[in-house]
């Protein structure tokens, strides 16, 4: 080999080095850019990012149930935050199949609250499981005092 070949190879190689280089910076910047939330550990977190709308992560438990908040970012003018629920707890509340469910919830900026608690600014399957649940609970509540309602009514009627 000559070195007119040496030299095309090692440039060649080089090239080729700089080039995977490349593509590795970039797409570390792109995924941390896009797909990394930094990791809240208090709730006081979780409520500077949602107030400012900057992505993160935080997992709330609550005695009914493990929920992870996901701030996304803006969208539409709306601070958008995914909520999941991680794991239904013991309890009465029949909400143990809705484990993994998601929704998508929409706050103006600025506003810090707990997402599972206002169904009205969300949207999805976890959203609609959850007034599921609810409508059955109140149908399931009214059967059962049915009957004492019944008489009650009576009793106010002079009957």
């Amino acid at each position: 080999m000559d070195e007119k070949e040496e030299g095309f190879i090692n440039r060649y190689h080089l090239r080729v080095i700089f080039g995977i280089a490349f593509v590795l910076v970039v797409g570390v910047a792109v995924y941390l850019t896009f797909y990394d939330y930094p990791q809240c550990g208090s709730y006081q977190c979780f409520q500077d990012h949602m107030t400012a709308c900057t992505k993160a992560v935080y997992i709330n438990e609550e005695p009914e149930a493990s929920w992870q908040y996901t701030v996304l970012g803006q969208k539409n003018g709306q601070c958008a935050i995914e909520v999941t629920m991680l794991l239904a707890k013991k309890g009465d509340l029949g909400i143990d199949a809705l484990n993994g469910q998601s929704m998508l919830c929409s706050y103006p900026i600025g506003i810090t609250a707990y997402p599972e608690k206002n169904l009205d600014v969300c949207t999805g399957q976890l959203k609609e499981s959850l007034q599921s649940v609810l409508i059955k609970k109140l149908y399931s509540y009214i059967l059962d005092n049915l009957g004492q309602y019944n008489k009650s009514l009576s009793s106010a009627l002079g009957g």
